[in-house]
């Protein structure tokens, strides 16, 4: 039976990746959370 394990290189890689799309994602909050504070809601949701 073979060893289990993980390959540190390819765990760096993911780190990293995960690390851009967290950027990525922080961009997309960030200017939903600017265009919404420009406006203005009145009413029900309906």
């Amino acid at each position: 039976m073979g060893m289990y394990g993980a390959i540190p290189e390819q765990l760096s890689g993911l780190g990293r990746s995960m690390k851009q799309q967290k950027t990525a994602i922080d961009g997309v909050i960030g200017a939903v959370t600017s265009a919404l504070a420009g406006t203005v809601w009145e009413g029900p949701a309906r």
